[in-house]
């Protein structure tokens, strides 16, 4: 403090502060204090208060738990039934292990030679311990080293591991933040099939629909039921019969017209069977980068979401039209996405 009195005396500047703050919390460079994390605490103790008075019933109960291990796919990658969002806490580890490559391969650089110098001094990276004196964030990076030894079993693995993240790109050594954070991030089982639903050419809303549908999370009406809502269960598409994901993925009439109609301008004439069979289907006949086969996927999940949302337009805002008008709108969908690689004119 002494220190920045006599820099602010000898320059003449006056001491200042950022204009903002994030999530309530100043920035600074330094760790903050638990009298600076106030406001935060406050609001997640206030939040967890209000929860924790509501009344719960067993199936709400139920409910929130269901939620709570659902959400965890959000983190998985799609191949594994995940949305493919990046688990933050385990691609936060992997970015600071790019900190213990750069002195275990000895890149070199100011702050390399500084680590060395005064933190390191004669010993190594993976055999020097934290001290009380120790800044946060280099603690912080010896506790991320004892959590990769602690995983792989000894440092001659650790080291041996954060070499193979390395690759040469321009003849330079680069570390590869990725294969690190797969290491780290939590796995779950590989579905192949999964492939089909995550056509890259197709639009995204098309493919959260049906990931969506494949995990039976949309809100059918039987879904509805089971958590307590009292609704006559008819389907609002061809009104013959129950509404749930089995039926709408593709026993319904209506949808199963809409797959026809569809279909038919890419060349498939069969009828539609089930979800789980058509996503066994792709994944065995049509998982190729060929036009055809990026056609199909991406009309899959362009069916399943116009129906979907053809199925809310009736419930919530009564609008219904016909299958021929919502196909029109699915062709000329797919022929913008796929103009390059077909003629435009077959769809209409």
């Amino acid at each position: 403090m002494e220190v920045q009195c006599q820099i602010l005396h000898l320059t003449g500047f006056s001491e200042g502060f950022l204009p903002f703050t994030y999530l309530g919390l100043p920035l600074s460079s330094s760790r903050l204090k638990r009298v600076q994390y106030s406001p935060l605490i406050d609001k997640l103790v206030n939040q967890t208060l209000h929860w924790s008075s509501s009344f719960l019933s067993h199936a709400g109960k139920i409910q929130l738990i269901s939620s709570v291990l659902f959400s965890n796919l959000v983190y998985w990658p799609r191949l594994e039934g995940g949305l493919g969002i990046k688990e933050i806490l385990s691609w936060n580890k992997a970015l600071m292990l790019k900190w213990l490559w750069r002195l275990e391969v000895g890149i070199p650089s100011l702050w390399a030679k500084w680590v060395g110098a005064y933190l390191l001094k004669r010993d190594s990276i993976w055999s020097v311990s934290a001290r009380q004196i120790d800044h946060w964030l280099w603690k912080g990076l010896l506790e991320i080293r004892d959590d990769l030894v602690s995983k792989v079993g000894s440092p001659d693995q650790a080291a041996a591991l954060i070499a193979s993240w390395c690759r040469c790109t321009d003849g330079a050594p680069r570390f590869c933040v990725q294969q690190a954070y797969h290491c780290l991030r939590p796995r779950g089982v590989r579905l192949l099939k999964l492939r089909g639903l995550w056509e890259p050419w197709a639009f995204p809303k098309h493919c959260v629909v049906g990931w969506t549908a494949y995990h039976k999370r949309l809100a059918t009406i039987d879904m509805l039921q089971r958590h307590g809502f009292s609704f006559v269960n008819r389907s609002y598409l061809c009104r013959n019969a129950c509404e749930s994901h089995e039926h709408l993925f593709f026993k319904c009439s209506y949808m199963g017209e809409l797959w026809r109609i569809v279909m038919l301008g890419i060349g498939i004439t069969r009828r539609p069977r089930s979800f789980a069979w058509e996503l066994e289907w792709i994944y065995r006949n049509v998982m190729g980068k060929d036009p055809p086969s990026r056609l199909y996927r991406m009309a899959i999940v362009g069916v399943m979401y116009h129906g979907w949302i053809e199925r809310n337009n009736r419930v919530f805002r009564g609008i219904e039209r016909e299958a021929n008008t919502v196909c029109r709108q699915i062709n000329f969908e797919l022929a913008c996405r796929f103009y390059k690689f077909c003629d435009v004119n077959s769809f209409f």
